[in-house]
């Protein structure tokens, strides 16, 4: 995981240097720098962001004559954005530009003939319009944005990083473009929990254990996002080298490189600080001898993946009381 200010750093050269070109007075403003994300996915964003930052400055941006005739600052701004919400991050580029006419969109459409003059659409399937292949409302192709290529070469890169996009737009006033990604590409095992309207995936717990350093990273940083403080451990005999600090509850597989999740049991029932601390095993074992095992090692709670979210909740309320 990197933060996605080590992206976001690189385009305020390429503001700079297209604002001199155009000529245009032009700020970008960042915001959630360190925000972070699966380093794959920050590889194959850059090119995505780009067009859409030079779509702002080169069709969006008005000159600084024409912004303070329309009683707007001189200087035009672009903000990026970056927030986590539950398992995903969400990615904003907003202009405070011309905004989105919807009639040149529908009049180039139709001359596209993707839709027919008495087609009724709403504001959200017009401005979709301009995600459709070859689709664009600039009367020519510039140095700057377009160069041939369309919004939905974004679209395309954004659907291959198994995310979504978003664009709302007022005439006058900008547009705004969201694109939501996941934090990581890497298939995992989760647990889906609702707190809330939110969602999460990610076990509930104050220490994470997890013998894949991705899948640990991972949980860590759902739990983070749920508002909890998190230790993480990589194995049993990592977690051993963590209980510096009093814990509210600890969660472990069965099994795991190093010390498994019974030995890490005892020696936490063997620890001055973790004699009483509730202990659930989170495991795909199913055998009960195994279940008794844990228990006489000293486990509070056990649960079977896979396995409903009301049903951990449950188990968490129970156990923590």
């Amino acid at each position: 995981m990197l933060p996605i200010g080590t992206l976001f750093g690189r385009f305020r050269r390429l503001v700079h240097d297209l604002s001199q070109e155009l000529p245009k007075d032009v700020e970008l403003l960042a915001e959630g720098a360190e925000t972070e994300l699966d380093k794959s996915i920050l590889d194959q964003l850059g090119e995505p962001l780009v067009h859409c930052l030079r779509n702002c400055l080169d069709h969006a941006i008005e000159p600084p004559e024409e912004r303070l005739a329309k009683g707007k600052p001189r200087r035009g701004v672009i903000r990026l954005s970056a927030v986590h919400t539950g398992s995903d991050v969400i990615i904003g580029i907003q202009d405070d530009g011309r905004g989105i006419s919807r009639g040149a969109v529908r009049a180039r459409a139709v001359e596209k003939q993707l839709i027919a003059p008495d087609a009724i659409l709403s504001d959200k399937d017009v401005l979709n319009l301009i995600l459709l292949p070859g689709f664009s409302i600039a009367k020519q192709v510039t140095s700057i944005s377009g160069r041939g290529v369309d919004m939905d070469a974004v679209k395309r890169q954004i659907d291959a990083l198994r995310g979504s996009r978003s664009i709302t737009s007022e005439e006058g006033k900008g547009t705004r473009v969201l694109i939501t990604l996941p934090l990581t590409l890497s298939i995992i095992e989760g647990l889906l929990m609702q707190i809330g309207s939110d969602q999460f995936i990610a076990p509930l717990a104050a220490v994470t254990e997890n013998d894949s350093a991705t899948v640990g990273r991972m949980l860590s940083f759902t739990l983070k996002a749920s508002g909890y403080e998190v230790i993480e451990a990589t194995d049993g005999q990592d977690a051993l080298t963590k209980l510096s600090q009093p814990l509210n509850m600890v969660i472990t597989d069965l099994n795991m490189p190093s010390l498994d999740g019974i030995g890490l049991i005892k020696a936490l029932r063997a620890h001055p600080t973790c004699k009483y601390v509730p202990i659930v095993v989170l495991t795909t074992e199913s055998e009960p001898a195994k279940k008794q095992e844990a228990k006489a090692a000293g486990a509070t709670g056990w649960i079977v993946k896979p396995f409903r979210p009301e049903q951990l909740v449950a188990v968490v309320q129970k156990v923590l009381g």
